[in-house]
């Protein structure tokens, strides 16, 4: 069975770590965050500036980690590993990390207004 997409006891043990509010902060920005450093993964790539590419890749891990998007944090700590051991990321790994981010982005808008829509 493969990783959820958003695993929503994450969400849940982060909200009583630093409050539903800022949770629900930290996850929009997040939302708006991983597309921007997509973005610039890309650009690092591109430029063979593969030490700014680890970072932003480590970057992902780390925040997908703490909002439990597993399957992005999975893949993005995958291709960091293979950075380490002078193995830039391909188009194909780039694409499928674009995927993760869209399917991600998208998971987690629904598991937030579900608890929008749950919280008076």
């Amino acid at each position: 069975m493969p990783e959820p997409l958003v695993d929503p006891a994450v969400l849940d043990r982060l909200a009583r770590d630093i409050g539903r509010k800022a949770a629900q902060e930290f996850a929009e920005r997040y939302r708006t965050a991983v597309v921007e450093r997509l973005a610039a993964l890309r650009t690092a790539v591109a430029e063979r500036h593969l030490d700014r590419a680890h970072n932003l890749l480590i970057n992902i891990d780390g925040a997908s980690r703490m909002l439990g998007a597993r399957r992005l944090a999975l893949a993005a700590g995958r291709l960091a590993d293979r950075l380490r051991e002078d193995h830039a990321p391909t188009p194909e790994d780039l694409s499928e990390l674009s995927r993760l981010v869209s399917l991600t982005d998208a998971e987690l808008a629904r598991v937030l207004d579900g608890r929008e829509g749950g919280s008076s």
